[in-house]
């Protein structure tokens, strides 16, 4: 896989996650008062989010994840 495919998989990966986000506004408002709230769903997001940050900031930063 190349670099542009590479880049366009965490593009379209991105986008799946911004929509689930979106989604869930319509169950909890984005609004100061909900910054405690909770769920499984929103646990879930944020480790696929910080999973996905993290094999991209590594290819930027040129590390080997083959290993």
């Amino acid at each position: 896989m190349n670099r542009k495919e590479l880049s366009q998989n965490h593009w379209k990966y991105y986008l799946m996650l911004e929509k689930r986000f979106v989604e869930s506004i319509e169950f909890v408002e984005l609004h100061e008062d909900n910054f405690d709230a909770f769920s499984n769903g929103y646990a879930l997001l944020i480790q696929a989010i910080g999973a996905e940050l993290d094999t991209v900031f590594k290819e930027f930063c040129g590390f080997n994840t083959t290993n």
